[in-house]
């Protein structure tokens, strides 16, 4: 025996139609909390219950919203009670009414469910142009950055060659001077040295020379190094005459180029 039936069974043994009343408003009320609660049976109960009228008034799209709760807990009865209650809906004279109302729902879902998608696309759309950007800033960075390595590599292979064309000049100019000091000191010992060979040949032309008659050194004659001491001398102070106007004018080199 169903619920129900044990209920009407009570309520006919209790005699009395207020009673009855009054005690389905009870079992609506006690289903109503069990149901809001999530007990499965109980949501099916309160659908039978709107759906027939008892202790409630009889409301089938809120007998139709409690047997899909309980159908979507599973209950056995909750999907087949729901299919017959859909059935004589379409049959009735709200057929059309509830048909309609059916399909503007579905439309309304088909409608919610493109702009879902929509967004949902535009939302990928969004991510994947703000992706692309990223990776074309990144990539913008890294070029720049590359830019300005070969730049400052340039520079600096610049920069060492500018260095090493100064080295080789200074050392050029260097080896220059280094050049024109030597040549100075070869000029000024070929000076010297011509210096010295003509003070060598001014000396020689002042010694005396023997006559024809006399070919001998004479005792009281100064000696060869007096002599040359003596022109050295000489050569120092000047000399008071010239020496190729003397007899030994014949016997010195430069006298007979004079000649």
């Amino acid at each position: 025996m169903s619920m129900r039936s044990l209920l009407l069974v009570v309520l006919m043994l209790a005699g009395s139609a207020g009673l009855a009343s009054a005690s389905w408003e009870g079992v609506f009320n006690f289903q109503q909390r069990l149901a809001q609660q999530g007990n499965a049976e109980a949501q099916f109960r309160l659908g039978d219950m709107y759906e027939q009228g008892l202790g409630v008034a009889q409301d089938e799209a809120q007998a139709r919203h409690w047997y899909e709760k309980a159908s979507e807990q599973g209950h056995p009865e909750a999907n087949a009670r729901l299919l017959k209650l859909e059935a004589r809906l379409l049959e009735g004279p709200q057929g059309t009414q509830e048909q309609a109302r059916r399909e503007e729902e579905a439309r309304e879902r088909a409608r919610q469910e493109a702009a879902a998608r929509e967004q949902a696309q535009r939302e990928a759309e969004a991510r994947e142009r703000a992706q692309r950007e990223a990776q074309a800033q990144e990539q913008a960075r890294r070029e720049a950055e590359a830019r300005e390595q070969a730049r400052r590599e340039a520079e600096a292979r610049e920069r060492a060659q500018r260095e090493a064309q100064a080295r080789e000049q200074a050392r050029r100019e260097a080896e220059a001077r280094e050049q024109v000091r030597r040549e100075a000191e070869a000029r000024e010992q070929a000076r010297a040295a011509a210096a010295a060979t003509e003070a060598q040949s001014d000396a020689a032309s002042s010694l005396p020379v023997p006559n024809q008659e006399q070919s001998t050194w004479s005792l009281d004659d100064p000696e060869p190094g007096q002599v040359a001491e003596a022109a050295g001398d000489r050569q120092e102070r000047g000399f008071s005459t010239d020496p190729c106007a003397s007899p030994a004018a014949r016997f010195t080199s430069t006298c007979r180029d004079r000649r």
